[in-house]
């Protein structure tokens, strides 16, 4: 994880999670999703598509000293944004929309909600 800046909200630390904190993203993930009461409102990630957005995304996470506490993810995929935007046009049945990103992967610690995390 790369650290983008200490007391980013609340006291609390912004870094943009890697690769290499797959195991941790992952775990955080699978543990708050299971507390979930409603699962079908998060995205579970297979494991290749978390990793591919650790690696090739963006993926904060929010810290509370050295607790993940919080995590949002952007795709940046250029393929992909041109087919999402493809999807937004044909709906639209215009072409307003030249890219489109995904967000996913927003999950917050059930301990720290209702703070305006999210």
């Amino acid at each position: 994880m790369i650290l983008l800046k200490d007391n980013a909200y609340k006291n609390y630390s912004l870094c943009r999670m890697q690769g290499s904190d797959f195991s941790y993203v992952k775990s955080f993930l699978d543990l708050h999703k299971s507390r979930l009461e409603k699962t079908e409102f998060f995205y579970p990630y297979k494991d290749e598509e978390l990793l591919a957005v650790l690696e090739y995304g963006i993926f904060w996470g929010l810290f509370d000293k050295d607790k993940l506490i919080a995590t949002f993810a952007i795709d940046t995929d250029e393929t992909y944004a041109l087919q999402l935007a493809e999807i937004i046009n044909s709906c639209r049945g215009k072409n307003v929309v030249k890219k489109a990103y995904e967000s996913s992967g927003l999950m917050v610690d059930g301990d720290y909600r209702g703070q305006g995390i999210a």
